[in-house]
């Protein structure tokens, strides 16, 4: 009688743990279905996260791009893209940069960067929301205190995308092919 219910607890402790592996494997591979996304930590040395943009990266100033810089993305990274949003902005979401195809081995922007002057082959950069080409930086309505989401994702594929694209343009060709993603915040006040 003991010797039966010693096997019986055996047998039970064994099916507790293979049940345990089995979720772990689904939950692996559910990730991989849903498309989990590697976390990028995103930096600039102008300023912290949370801080205030300095006035020369924004409207108000020289209206240069910031250095930007970001951890490696997930095995099977492709290429980079970056966006700059408002989404204080009165009338929804205001786009101040769209910027893409950045190859893989890139982790870095040197301030001022955007408008053309990007010695980074095969990237393109959109129209932002002044309707300009490249980085138009924080100028928000007097008196307001605005976020900024300097976003980074990382890439399965190159996006077929044109120089001048569009934000919705952009969205659409990120969908289903980010692998990684993060993002810095700056504030600024005009």
């Amino acid at each position: 009688m003991f010797d039966l219910r010693k096997r019986k607890s055996v047998t039970f402790s064994f099916c507790i743990a293979l049940s345990l592996c089995v979720s772990i494997a689904n939950i692996q591979a559910m990730a991989k279905e849903t498309g989990a996304v590697k976390t990028l930590d995103v930096s600039s040395t102008a300023f912290g996260a949370g801080k205030v943009i300095p006035k020369q990266y924004t409207g108000d100033g020289k209206d240069v791009s910031p250095p930007l810089k970001w951890t490696a993305g997930p095995k099977g990274t492709t290429n980079y893209a970056i966006s700059v949003e408002d989404p204080d902005a009165p009338k929804g979401t205001w786009w101040h940069w769209i910027i893409a195809n950045i190859p893989s081995d890139v982790t870095q922007l040197n301030e001022g960067a955007s408008r053309g002057k990007i010695a980074i082959p095969g990237s393109v950069e959109g129209k932002n929301d002044f309707e300009k080409l490249g980085y138009s930086g924080p100028m928000p309505p007097k008196g307001q205190n605005h976020h900024y989401h300097f976003k980074v994702v990382a890439l399965s594929s190159p996006l077929k995308l044109r120089w001048g694209c569009t934000k919705e343009q952009y969205e659409a060709a990120l969908k289903g092919n980010i692998i990684g993603q993060g993002e810095l915040i700056g504030t600024y006040a005009h």
